[in-house]
């Protein structure tokens, strides 16, 4: 049965994924996961706060004393000492006495609520209170925040500073995370040569593998692949096809992709045995992108034009380079732009094209980007947008 000519970005990426499985986890110290994916549940074994404490530097109040400066309207306590961030003793707090507390320092037992200390008139270490104060006022309760037990971080997750930070705080000095996964990059042209090397006339610096290098790191993996271009041959697209299914999940293959006498790629694929999934998008740029899938491989083939090559990377491979990171959450988030005052064309057929936008008046106004541009900077905002004439929305992708 012949395979479907050119399917929409939707079902070539549906196609995609189940291709892809996460990398194998690495316990790592907590220092070194800063945007690493949770491979296991993470949770707390202790309370946060660990204990109750100051959250000011104050004056701290018995129970009783705190009902009777409710009762009295004032009070004078005499100052019996100080309580200190990391004293590991907490000294008793009696009934008709006060003591000095400091932020964060630990609170004594049968303490009701803490005054600041610059609103406590002092003399002679006594303490005059006249002010209304609330019942656990400037304290910080044991488990306020998390209780043992509690989830901290997901399996799919990936991970911020503000949740190492909690990690860090439950006393864990490991966690299991996925290795970050290596992504095989190929930039085919007979006409390529290395960046620095003596150019000949008809020969131009292969520019490729350095920007998709970029993306692939970008997006949080690892980008290896061969010391040179590979030329257009069968013989020599097979080859570096199969060195880089030996280290890798997942392979992009730059260039190639057309139909014309030394677009070989896709006979390259058949060449191996690779297990065609899609053949062309219906779609404007990449129509001619494909992918192909050998020994759990995923081999990709994008366009060699990087302009084109960026779109079809934010939109289909982003989403898969995710999933083999192990996030559980590697969709693209789309968003619909409002049909006001956006500088976007009509098209015959559907289009992806990149776009600068403008917060304006609440609301994201989208500029078309100058085709000659490669880049996807120098704007407020930088969009794909998805021009699509059967639909009368139009979608935006926000590139990060």
């Amino acid at each position: 049965m012949m395979m479907e000519k050119r399917v929409s970005p939707e079902t070539a990426l549906a196609r995609c994924l189940p291709c892809i499985k996460p990398v194998d986890g690495v316990v790592l110290p907590v220092e070194e996961v800063w945007q690493r994916v949770v491979a296991a549940d993470i949770y707390t074994a202790v309370d946060i706060p660990l204990f109750s404490h100051s959250l000011v530097d104050g004056l701290v109040l018995h129970l009783s004393d705190l009902d009777r400066l409710q009762r009295d309207k004032e009070i004078l306590l005499s100052i019996t000492g100080t309580i200190g961030a990391g004293d590991l003793d907490s000294p008793a707090l009696v009934a008709g006495e006060t003591m000095e507390i400091m932020t964060g320092a630990r609170l004594p037992e049968g303490a009701g609520a803490i005054v600041k200390r610059e609103e406590v008139p002092v003399k002679n270490r006594w303490a005059y209170f006249n002010q209304g104060v609330q019942p656990g006022a400037n304290i910080k309760k044991r488990g306020s925040f998390l209780k043992s037990g509690d989830l901290l971080a997901a399996a799919g997750e990936v991970l911020g500073a503000s949740q190492i930070e909690i990690i860090a705080a439950a006393g864990m000095p490991q966690i299991l995370v996925y290795n970050i996964p290596a992504v095989y990059v190929i930039n085919t042209g007979s006409e390529l040569i290395l960046p620095g090397e003596e150019r000949q006339a008809g020969q131009i610096f292969a520019s490729n593998k350095a920007f998709y290098y970029s993306l692939v790191k970008a997006a949080g993996c690892d980008p290896i692949g061969g010391k040179r271009p590979v030329k257009d041959q069968i013989g020599e697209i097979a080859g570096e096809l199969v060195e880089g299914i030996k280290c890798s999940k997942l392979l992009i293959i730059s260039g190639g992709t057309a139909e014309g006498e030394y677009d070989l790629v896709q006979a390259a694929f058949h060449q191996i045995g690779a297990r065609m999934i899609f053949d062309g998008l219906d779609l404007k740029p990449g129509r001619h992108t494909a992918a192909a899938e050998k020994d759990g491989v995923l081999l990709i083939n994008l366009p060699g034009n990087p302009g084109a090559g960026a779109i079809i990377f934010e939109i289909l491979v982003k989403p898969l380079l995710r999933k083999l990171r192990g996030s559980t959450d590697y969709q693209n988030s789309w968003f619909e732009l409002s049909p006001q005052d956006n500088d976007l064309p009509l098209t015959k057929r559907r289009t992806m094209a990149r776009a600068r936008g403008e917060i304006r008046k609440g609301q994201i106004n989208a500029r078309m980007i100058d085709k000659g541009s490669q880049s996807l900077t120098g704007g407020m905002l930088q969009l794909i947008v998805d021009l699509d004439p059967s639909s009368p929305a139009i979608k935006a992708l926000l590139i990060d």
